[in-house]
């Protein structure tokens, strides 16, 4: 069960610290955007780790992709309000 939600909320984080990522790449904040980026490295190994060894675990890591962009979308939009 650990690797499920490991795999999930691996990957929702993942996607939401992405699109911040990407936010802070694209308005040239380049120590904001740097920390970023080495999160995602952090973030991927540790969902990769998750589902190396039971490759059912991609498809929680799937779903958990897809709530992570609609998370890092909404928090954009709320970001700007």
């Amino acid at each position: 069960m650990i690797e499920v939600l490991t795999a999930f909320f691996g990957m929702v984080l993942l996607d939401i610290v992405f699109g911040l990522y990407v936010i802070k790449a694209s308005e040239h904040q380049m120590v904001q955007a740097g920390s970023y980026a080495s999160a995602i490295l952090v973030l991927n190994a540790v969902v990769t780790l998750a589902y190396i060894d039971n490759r059912w675990m991609i498809i929680p890591a799937m779903i958990g992709a897809f709530v992570g962009t609609v998370l890092a979308i909404k928090i954009d939009e709320w970001s700007k309000r």
